[in-house]
């Protein structure tokens, strides 16, 4: 069982460390191939995606050595990782309406 724990906790850092460098690799790609005042908005969806990812993985490592989850607003874990879930998503949605439709090109 431990070689399977193992292979889960390796799994996850690896999963983790592709989401940040995709995400970053995004952002720097988005951030310079894109023109006008509304590329940052969109360059940073894929860094708030990765945050997403990094923040599952962290559970799941927490879950993994037998840790409980932090609690930063007093609510349940579950509660607190669909919240952040939930306002990352939003977030990203929000960044492109706004970058489509509110910032002039």
């Amino acid at each position: 069982m431990a070689k399977e724990r193992q292979r889960q906790f390796f799994g996850t850092l690896a999963v983790m460390n592709l989401a940040s460098v995709l995400g970053v690799g995004g952002f720097v790609y988005l951030a310079l191939q894109l023109d006008g005042t509304r590329r940052f908005a969109f360059a940073i969806v894929p860094l708030l995606l990765s945050v997403v990812v990094s923040h599952l993985g962290l559970l799941k490592l927490r879950q993994l050595q037998n840790r409980p989850a932090p609690s930063i607003l007093g609510l349940a874990p579950e509660h607190e990782t669909i919240l952040f879930i939930g306002f990352s998503l939003i977030g990203s949605a929000f960044l492109i309406v706004a970058g489509l439709f509110w910032i002039p090109p």
